[in-house]
């Protein structure tokens, strides 16, 4: 049975539980999808939609990391383990950028 609240309408405490539902099915399965469909874990999703949002796929390394909010050395590691399994490349940057 559904509680009332009283400080939120009944189509508004339907919306809210319907949100709340969404918000705690969604990764697991968002995860799961990923993980069947191309071996990929959430977090090489992220790196790999902020590769793409660039030409040419290249990104500077600290681009990249303050992109998906990661400190350095989380970023140096992901990408090791990225590339070992051949999904990204690591290239020297160019100097003077």
């Amino acid at each position: 049975m559904e509680q009332e609240t009283g400080w939120l309408t009944p189509s508004e405490q339907r919306a809210r539980r319907a949100f709340v539902g969404v918000h705690q099915k969604l990764p697991g399965r968002l995860a799961r999808a990923l993980q069947s469909c191309g071996n990929l874990s959430i977090a090489d999703y992220v790196v790999l939609v902020a590769l793409t949002d660039t030409p040419g796929g290249l990104r500077h390394f600290q681009d990249l990391a303050n992109t998906v909010q990661w400190e350095r050395s989380r970023m140096s590691h992901h990408l090791r383990r990225m590339a070992k399994r051949d999904l990204v490349a690591q290239e020297d940057c160019p100097k003077g950028r």
